[in-house]
């Protein structure tokens, strides 16, 4: 008898093939926190105890996992397959998502032995970014008394909500500035207010998506004490010698700096303050009252022919202590026919004019 009938026959005449059994479970991970409306990336990993090249079909779904992991995966599931493989891991990319979605697995051995499992996951709220841009004045590290400040938080973010915007500042304790809608836009977006008072004013927009998450950011505007008014352009030119009469006999001042009360004039500010005066040949000025105008209309009248005349304006603004030091320095100029605080800024032009 054969040697190998012989075991048989010990062994009562029966022979049994090894049994497979099916893979491990699928293990399902994400690779970071789910967020919503951000790109959500698993793992799986797959094995099988019999060492058999393992495939895996897997799905998204929104909702609730199965109670069942080894159920079909229903046809809405848009189902993707992994190839045949005895590589353990493989990372996975899921859809955008808002809400809470089941992941889930079904791995195949090569002899159609099958374990399915299923992952839970429950996007969390991220935070939107607050953004804010000051929009006018021009940015820059500090700013004029009567700035009027326009700041924008268009360019804050959020992936998926549309954002409510809570405008708050730090008033310095001696300013009235009054807080404005200045787009007239139910969410806000824009936030505007004059500077009334010298000072840092910290502005602070809060966003919020309306599912919890919120974001913030700070923005300081620093605002410099008043500044002298500096006369910057006139009609005819300011020059220091002699010029004939203009055409219409008159003489303005068209350009003042004067912080955030430039001439022209903001509607919301006064004008800076103009004192005109005359003067006949060598006679003494003579002071026009009255005459707080930017212009200066001259009769035709006024002077005779080939008379030499003398007309000077001298500016000041509403600051008592800036009115006092343009007095002071008025009076360090004498008659000079140009008076100026500091180099470039022009309280006093004087035209003589040749009739």
């Amino acid at each position: 008898m054969p040697l190998a009938v012989a075991a048989l026959s010990l062994l009562g005449g029966c022979f049994t093939s090894p049994i497979n059994g099916p893979p491990e479970k699928p293990k399902i991970a994400p690779v970071d926190t789910v967020r919503r409306g951000e790109p959500a990336s698993f793992t799986i990993v797959r094995s099988d105890p019999d060492r058999d090249a393992v495939a895996v079909t897997w799905g998204t779904h929104s909702g609730d996992c199965p109670a069942d992991p080894a159920a079909p995966i229903p046809e809405d599931w848009e189902p993707r397959s992994l190839p045949p493989t005895t590589d353990a891991r493989a990372t996975v990319d899921a859809k955008m998502t808002q809400e809470p979605f089941c992941v889930c697995a079904v791995a195949v051995d090569s002899h159609g032995a099958t374990s399915a499992d299923c992952f839970a996951a429950d996007p969390r709220n991220g935070a939107p970014i607050a953004d804010i841009k000051v929009l006018e004045p021009a940015s820059m590290a500090s700013y004029p008394l009567y700035s009027n400040f326009k700041l924008s938080g268009v360019d804050s973010f959020d992936p998926i909500d549309p954002l409510m915007f809570f405008w708050t500042f730090t008033r310095p304790p001696s300013s009235s500035a009054k807080v404005v809608d200045c787009a007239n836009d139910p969410q806000h977006k824009q936030f505007c207010f004059t500077a009334d008072v010298p000072g840092t004013y910290q502005v602070s927009l809060a966003v919020s998506d309306g599912h919890g998450g919120m974001g913030t950011a700070e923005q300081p505007l620093i605002v410099l004490k008043d500044r002298l008014p500096c006369i910057q352009a006139t009609l005819p030119d300011f020059v220091p010698e002699v010029v004939l009469p203009p055409l219409n006999n008159e003489f303005s001042v068209e350009v003042v700096d004067d912080d955030g009360e430039p001439y022209p004039q903001r509607p919301d500010r006064p004008a800076p303050h103009f004192a005109w005066s005359l003067r006949h040949g060598n006679d003494p000025l003579i002071h026009l009252q009255g005459n707080d105008f930017h212009k200066l209309p001259v009769a035709p009248t006024e002077f005779a022919e080939g008379e030499r005349a003398q007309v000077r304006v001298e500016i000041s603004d509403e600051n008592a202590a800036n009115q006092e030091t343009i007095r002071r320095q008025l009076a360090t100029c004498l008659d000079a026919p140009d008076c100026a605080a500091a180099p470039g800024c022009l309280q006093r032009v004087s035209w003589t004019v040749q009739y």
